[in-house]
């Protein structure tokens, strides 16, 4: 069975909202970085050597989102 563009699309764009909408809690553990849980649907992240966090993760409109302090870089999570 042969899909069609339209098909594929539907697809990816379901695939991608799941993946933007799964919690990132296990890959940010699996990494060994020290994670605080703000609330259910927000965590701080120390990537580097700091006293403060580095990074916050939280979930807005169905989707994670990051800010990174340090660079100053923000965006959506793919998992």
């Amino acid at each position: 069975m042969l899909l069609t563009p339209h098909q594929i699309k539907q697809i990816y764009d379901n695939a991608r909202d799941q993946l933007h909408s799964a919690d990132p809690l296990p890959i940010l553990e699996s990494l060994n970085l020290n994670i605080v849980q703000v609330n259910p649907i927000s965590y701080k992240l120390n990537l580097r050597d700091e006293r403060h966090a580095s990074a916050f993760i939280s979930l807005i409109n169905k989707k994670w989102f990051y800010k990174d302090f340090g660079d100053n870089s923000s965006g959506t999570i793919e998992n």
